[in-house]
């Protein structure tokens, strides 16, 4: 329990003290205690270096996160430059060369494979599903 200064009843925390301010803030719903708080120098210095390091490390972060952009981007015109480079081997050469990408050869063969056996009456069943839900359709 607490009394103001002007003889005001009221309920207040443990660690209320005298000069604290008792203020309603719009869109809190309780009474929030304020109180002023004097900092010393050496709670400032640390302040200041905290600082620095947060800085340090968006400066890190970024500079981080460029490079990895900059290497997918790298990478994804690496493998493009291979495919017309293949493809241009291919065109000069009139027949087929092995690809240097495994798994775009894999797709191929699978693609191949799904549409030579599927029977031209047969009714559509889609394929299990993880989660049961399609792709595509959150709910």
């Amino acid at each position: 329990m607490i009394c103001t200064a002007n003889s005001w009843l009221g309920l207040a925390p443990k660690g209320a003290q005298q000069g604290d301010l008792i203020y309603i803030l719009y869109g809190c719903s309780v009474p929030v205690v304020l109180r002023k708080v004097e900092k010393s120098r050496a709670d400032l210095k640390k302040e200041l270096e905290d600082e620095e390091i947060r800085k340090a490390n968006v400066v890190m972060y970024i500079r981080k996160n460029l490079a990895a952009r900059a290497r997918c981007k790298r990478l994804d015109q690496a493998k493009e430059t291979d495919k017309t480079l293949s493809s241009k081997d291919m065109e000069k050469s009139g027949k087929r060369v092995a690809s240097s990408d495994p798994e775009a050869a894999l797709r191929i063969a699978i693609k191949k494979a799904h549409v030579e056996s599927a029977p031209i009456n047969s009714v559509y069943q889609p394929a299990d599903i993880k989660g049961g839900q399609a792709p595509g359709y959150y709910y």
